[in-house]
């Protein structure tokens, strides 16, 4: 370097003042003199890395003294919040909140803690010089190692509220050890798992920018995008001056104050210009963009701006998509392992406070607005609402400006004194825009007893009100101590008022009657199960009743009647019905058949029950072909018969199996396997006598017809064709029919009418075992019509059971039918009973008789403490009966030294609160009397609930321990790190669509009224005050926050609640306004949506990777996003040749709408393709085949004939060209920008094109003219 361009530094230099000189040397001095200063601090680097190193021992791990002293402040803070709770002056939520802000804020101490004693006491210690130079290791590693660990975080990246105080230095105990697993395996997971999500991500979003090259120097739009500095409650994240650095100026910017220029339009931004840029206080600068380049296909230079790797406009033919795509995605594949390093220890902000620097006078601006309000952590404060100042006034009479921006809390008041160091203003961090959430905290009752209310506000309702309440204002519940115990309604109550209870003393009876008199049956455990009762037996005698085994190999007990009636018995398992008991089956032997076959039924009025048919009508006509039907599942040796041949009854048909009818066999094979064996019974007549028997195929022939000279039918018959051995037949089968009636005498084809007798016996509706024209494939016979046999006596009974007993008297069997009622202990035990200590006694024996309504059974509840009994409250909701009993432990009797009146009877106190003579309560509870010096105080428990808490419970309700009392709203912070954003951005990208969408507002308005009615809240909202009757309506779900207020002006496209934004919804949202205000034509109005929308996916996407402390320049994300948003839907194609659903270019239609002048222009809506999307709808074939769906692109470009005209990289390495970018991009251009070398024979004065010859010029000016090359000559 030069003498002029010496500078010398004497100061420790880190990793962070390495990049600022690097930088510094390289915009000031260009890149060969920054490459030798490289050198240099490379050289400087290795001679002294070679004559000393670094060692680390456990000693170097110094824990700062302070510590204790910082967690015994934060441990006693966390105490007084769980004192405020007790003493209702806080939420369970603002206590956590509280706890989470105080553990949060000691971790950050503890760190600067660290910081400042190892620059005191030891700076050069091994573990500071590697953390901090920025070789090796973090702040964030350096606290877990000699701080605290701190807050730690779950998997879903919630915070545990227990913090780790410890550190790796001290060691961990094992409580701590299991908080910090969550996070670590987290870590793991991640680093396995999502690393490849990360990578997938970047190759979508390359195949989708591959083809984006800058192809031309200037567009000459006049187009541009507004960029102003990132704030995120009020803290800026990224300042305009860096943000604009690198972009190209669309319009001219004046200095007005000195009416001077200081940049013209297309002027880069370079540092210099954008600091003056900066000094102007300017809110937002317009910029060339590459979302607004007119180029085709490309960008161009200006609306690119800088090449960011050396501070100069990007170069022709540079692969600008590419890079982009690789900006995007290599931040997420690098901090995909950020949780795996930080241990998952929770990464919120702290609360940026701001503290006074010096003791003195706090002044407010006299233009500040503040409001009262109260803190997410419980405190009560003024928050301001507008930008204004604050002024220190010190002891030495020097003013210091402090600026409160608009929402930031003030704790000091105006012309108040202050403390150094205290704390006056607290910056509000925005949860929603930094992962906040909505969450719910559940309150519990910690002790059983009453709810009292001591707000008014809250409206003083029935008990018997069963919605829950939704809190509009704050209110205070408390419940006041006694023991509750859940009753039987129609139990007694055993105890009385003023009266000494023993334990296990009996509180209330309940007892279990019967209904029939009976005998008790002994086949139950009584002391375990419960009773049997027997109370009805019926007796059939005289009857014809066997015990058989059906075909399938069961007994079943089968009663025979008259004229073909049976009675097969449910002996095994009766079915029990809720109107009857179902005994058994009546069936007529003359309703079946010999094998399967279809059936065809007519006359009756069918209903459907599962897969039977119930007959409601007297009676109706069945008719039945004939098929026996043999299932073949296993190899069955072989055959005796063919298909074809005629079959004999008891004929074998296979080894050990005969037929039982007979008919002509078919053979069925699936697949040359045996499957079937058919048997119709019937005949067959050859076709090759009569051909005109072909015209009888499915024909259902009468009694009486002819079909040749030879046969004449019979019966009713059914005649189809069928093919055997490649032969015609004419196949004729008998139709059975079946005439049914429906009687209700049925029982009295039994014997001696023993069925009669029994008056509670009844029969069903007949009953049909098939649907119509249903085949039913068997051999055996079918039953196809039954009816069931129950008995009504004892429908109404529950737990009732049946038994059949069989006697035999006179070579006969006698059937005795029993009927019994089980009662039994965990069934006829009221629900209430179950919770609670009781005691069961049964008053029967085994084998006694009782009457009708005798106590079988009582359940006594039993008192769990001795006591001396006050009151007794009861309550009935819900079919359910509590008893609540105070007790003299209930109450509590506080002794002062002199009688005053400062105390008032029926006030509540809490806990902690001091009286007018300093007497400090130790429980809370209402004062009930105050006899002289002595104050009745009834136990209780404050439980404050916040705005819009959910009360499920009512002033009067009586309330068990552990039982849910309301729950809370509030907004949850979650820990964030870049794996939680991947998936944002994936989703932002990929153009998803949420589960749960936000409504938009579909035009400006102000918001006239909100009204909350049942589950859903209204919203009316007028377009402004003089169109009140023009107003829109809008529905959303109760539970969703709201995000606005009455009166407040809303926007086209603003959210009304907080659910996430459906940028495809948005997008029709701003397409259908501009639309409605028939000022825009079609283009522009869709141009002006996919600004609008553009716009929010540029701010979507950086807002994560700004929430990591990730900057990537705005210009890569434009490219991405402008490759998902130029492309419209075509609804009708009017006269232009395009297709309806075809997606093309925006330009693209607007040019072909203008060529079409006075014709049917085509009509089309915006649209938004994700990138995956995006990829696949590009114009070459060969990049989206190679990316995804290979055949099926390839398959329709074949069929619809596409060419692919290789413009971007991927087709042309895929082909094997030169690709269009770097070196290679003027290869492929067009033949005007294509160098000819022209032979140096033509070149020479007497051969030369160029001579003085007349002719000779002539050729030249035509060769010129018609032809644009670059004539280069060579020497």
């Amino acid at each position: 370097m030069t003498k002029q361009t010496k500078v010398f530094y004497n100061r420790t230099i880190d990793k962070k003042q390495i990049k600022q000189i690097m930088s510094w040397a390289f915009n000031d001095f260009g890149t060969m003199k920054a490459s030798y200063l490289a050198d240099k601090i490379k050289d400087i680097g290795f001679k002294y890395s070679t004559k000393a190193g670094l060692s680390i021992n456990i000693e170097d791990l110094k824990v700062p003294p302070i510590k204790k002293h910082v967690i015994k402040y934060a441990n006693r803070k966390v105490i007084d919040a769980e004192i405020e709770v007790e003493r209702g002056k806080i939420t369970e939520v603002e206590r956590f909140q509280k706890v989470i802000k105080t553990w949060n804020n000691t971790s950050e101490t503890l760190k600067d803690q660290v910081i400042s004693y190892f620059r005191k006491t030891d700076p050069l210690n091994s573990i500071y010089i590697m953390a901090f130079s920025g070789a090796r290791g973090n702040i964030s590693q350096v606290r877990q190692l000699i701080g605290m660990r701190g807050l730690m975080a779950d998997p879903n990246g919630q915070i545990i509220n227990l913090p780790i105080i410890t550190n790796f230095r001290e060691g961990l105990t094992i409580t701590d050890y299991i908080i910090s697993s969550y996070g670590a395996r987290k870590g793991l997971v991640d680093t396995a798992l999502r690393t490849a999500d990360s990578g997938y991500l970047t190759r979508r979003l390359i195949d989708v920018a591959q083809d984006m090259i800058t192809r031309e120097k200037n567009c000459n739009t006049k187009n541009g995008i507004n960029l102003s500095k990132v704030v995120d409650a009020n803290r800026t994240i990224i300042t305009l001056k860096d943000r604009i650095v690198g972009r190209v100026l669309a319009f001219p910017i004046d200095n007005k104050k000195i009416n001077q220029r200081i940049a013209n339009s297309d002027q880069a931004i370079t540092p210099k210009l954008a600091q003056q840029i900066s000094d102007l206080n300017l809110k937002r600068v317009i910029v060339r963009s590459p979302l607004t380049c007119s180029s085709s296909r490309s960008i161009c230079q200006q609306c690119y701006g800088w090449n960011l790797a050396y501070g100069n406009l990007i170069d022709l033919g540079e692969a600008v998509g590419i890079i982009a795509a690789q900006s995007i995605g290599e931040p997420g594949t690098q901090l995909t392992m950020r949780t795996f390093h930080t241990g998952g220890v929770f990464t919120a902000e702290p609360s940026r406070q701001i503290r006074a620097q010096y003791s003195g006078k706090i002044l407010f601006s006299k233009n500040l607005k503040t409001r009262i309000t109260k803190t997410q952590y419980g405190e009560m404060s003024s928050i301001s609402e507008n930008e204004a100042n604050l002024i220190l006034i010190t002891y030495e009479n020097v003013r210091t400006k402090v600026t409160i921006f608009p929402n930031t809390l003030i704790f000091i008041r105006n012309k108040s004194f202050v403390k150094k160091n205290e704390i006056i203003l607290e910056v509000i961090s925005n949860t929603t825009k930094s992962g906040g959430e909505q969450a719910f905290k559940y309150i519990y009752a910690k002790h059983s007893g009453e709810i009292f209310l001591q707000n008014s506000k809250l409206p003083q309702l029935n008990s018997s009100f069963k919605s829950k309440l939704k809190n509009k204002t704050q209110c205070l519940l408390w419940i006041l101590s006694g023991e509750l115990y859940t009753i039987p309604l129609q139990s007694r109550i055993e105890v009385k008022v003023n009266s000494f209870i023993s334990k296990n003393r009996s509180l209330a009876q309940s007892k279990v009657i019967n209904i029939r008199e009976g005998h008790i049956n002994s086949l139950i455990n009584i002391q375990k199960d419960g009773l049997k009762v027997s109370w009805n037996c019926k007796s059939l005698k005289n009857i014809n009743i066997f015990i058989e085994r059906n075909p399938l190999g069961f007994n079943q007990c089968i009663i025979y009647g008259l004229n073909n009636r049976r009675i097969v018995l449910k002996t095994l398992n009766p079915v029990i019905n809720k109107n009857y008991f179902e005994i058994g089956d009546l069936f007529n032997i003359k309703y079946r058949t010999k094998i399967g076959g279809t059936f065809y039924s007519t006359n009756f009025n069918h209903e459907k029950d599962q897969q039977k048919i119930k007959i409601k009508t007297v009676g109706g006509t069945i008719f039945y072909i004939p098929e026996a039907t043999y299932k073949i599942d296993k190899n069955i040796g072989p055959l005796y018969v063919k298909s074809g041949e005629y079959i004999k009854v008891n004929q074998e048909l296979f080894k050990n199996n005969f037929v039982n009818i007979s008919g002509i066999v078919e053979i069925i094979r699936k697949k040359r396997i045996l499957n079937e064996i058919l048997i119709k019974p019937g005949q067959i007549i050859s076709l090759n006598k009569n051909k005109l028997l072909k015209a009888h195929h499915q024909k259902i022939m009468y009694p009486g017809e002819i079909l040749t000279n030879e046969i004449i039918i019979k019966r009713l018959s059914y005649t189809e064709l069928i093919t055997i051995k490649k032969q015609t037949f004419l196949g004729i089968y008998p139709i059975i029919r079946y005439e049914i009636t429906n009687s209700l005498n049925e029982l009295n084809y039994f014997s001696s009418n023993s069925f009669n007798k029994i008056k509670d016996l009844k029969l069903s509706s007949l009953e049909v075992k098939f649907k119509t024209t249903q085949k039913i494939k068997s051999y055996l016979p079918i039953q196809i019509i039954k009816q069931k046999i129950y008995a009504t006596s004892i429908a109404a009974i529950k737990q009732s059971t049946m038994k059949f007993n069989f006697l035999r008297e006179n070579q006969k069997l006698k059937l005795n039918i029993h009927y019994f009622e089980n009662i039994l202990i965990d069934q006829v035990m009221p629900t209430e009973l179950k919770k609670e200590d009781m005691n069961i006694k049964f008053l029967v024996q085994n084998k006694q008789f009782i009457e009708p309504y005798t106590n079988l059974i009582s359940f006594t509840i039993q008192i769990k403490q001795r006591k001396n009994l006050i009151n007794i409250k009861e309550q009935f909701i819900n079919n359910q009966r509590k008893i609540l009993l105070i007790s003299t432990d209930d109450y509590k009797t506080i002794y002062i030294e002199q009688p005053n009146l400062f105390y008032k009877k029926n006030k509540l106190e809490t806990l902690g609160g001091k009286g007018k003579n300093n007497l400090c309560f130790k429980n809370s509870g209402f004062i009930t009397s105050i006899y002289g010096n002595q104050i009745k105080l009834y136990k209780g428990d404050p439980y404050l609930f916040s705005e819009g808490a959910q009360i499920k419970k009512r002033p009067g309700d009586l309330i068990n321990k552990g039982e849910k009392l309301g729950q809370l709203i509030y907004e949850r912070v979650r820990t964030e790190d870049i794996i939680q954003g991947l998936p944002k951005v994936e989703e932002i990208l990929e153009a998803r669509k949420p589960k749960i969408e936000s409504c938009l507002a579909v035009r400006p308005g102000i918001v006239l009224d909100l009204k909350y009615k049942s589950s859903e809240l209204y919203i009316w909202i007028a377009p402004n005050n003089y169109e009140l009757s023009q107003k829109d309506f809008y529905k959303i779900n109760y539970s969703q926050r709201v995000l606005l207020g009455q009166f407040d002006f809303i926007n086209v496209g603003h959210p009304l609640n907080d659910d996430p934004i459906n940028s495809h919804t948005l997008l029709n949202t701003y397409f259908s306004y501009y639309q409605s205000l028939q000022v825009f034509s079609d283009y522009k109005s869709a141009y002006r949506s996919f600004r609008k929308i553009q716009s929010m996916l540029l701010n979507s996407v950086q807002a994560v990777y700004y929430s990591q402390g990730v900057f990537i320049s705005d210009k890569h994300i434009e490219i991405i996003i402008k490759q998902m948003t130029g492309k419209v839907q075509i609804i009708t194609s009017g006269d232009s040749p395009l297709l309806s659903d075809e997606l093309v270019e925006l330009k693209q239609v607007y040019y072909i709408n203008n060529c079409l002048k006075q014709k049917k222009h085509a009509l089309f809506k915006p649209i938004i393709l994700g990138i995956t999307k995006a990829s696949l709808k590009t114009n070459s074939f060969i990049s989206a085949a190679s990316f995804q769906h290979t055949t099926k692109i390839l398959t329709e470009a074949a069929i619809r004939g596409k060419t692919d005209w290789l413009r971007g990289l991927k087709e042309n390495v895929i082909v094997g060209r030169l690709i269009p970018a770097g070196t290679g991009f003027n290869t492929y251009n067009d033949l005007s920008y294509v160098e000819v070398k022209i032979p140096s024979l033509l070149t020479t004065k007497t051969n030369s094109i160029s001579s003085n010859s007349t002719a000779s010029q002539v050729k030249y000016k035509k060769l010129k003219n018609r032809i644009k090359f670059k004539f280069i000559k060579n020497n």
